[in-house]
């Protein structure tokens, strides 16, 4: 393998891990929180370290490398893309699933 995750297994593993943080002590107020949660927010604290956690180094390494990328003046343009679309992309991964920070 390549390294790459197809869209079936990532979804897979996504669920598994949403299922296996859902215990029968927090289920009901899990799956209420679930429900209610809008796009973008924080998914509920129960299962929050479950599912984010694997992301959140990705999301934590590409922020402090593009705001050093800023600071410094002599990369621009072309120089700065792929790690400015990498972060945005990640952003955008990680509001959508709700590990927004």
């Amino acid at each position: 393998m390549d390294g790459h995750l197809w869209t079936a297994e990532r979804d897979g593993i996504q669920c598994n891990r949403v299922k296996s943080a859902i215990t029968s002590e927090n289920k009901s107020a899990v799956m209420d929180n679930l429900t209610n949660r809008k796009t973008g927010t924080k998914l509920p604290i129960e299962i929050y370290a479950t599912v984010c956690e694997p992301i959140l180094s990705l999301t934590s390494y590409l922020f402090k490398l593009t705001e050093s990328i800023d600071n410094l003046t002599t990369l621009s343009g072309d120089n700065t893309k792929a790690i400015t679309d990498a972060k945005t992309s990640t952003d955008n991964l990680t509001k959508t699933v709700g590990c927004v920070l």
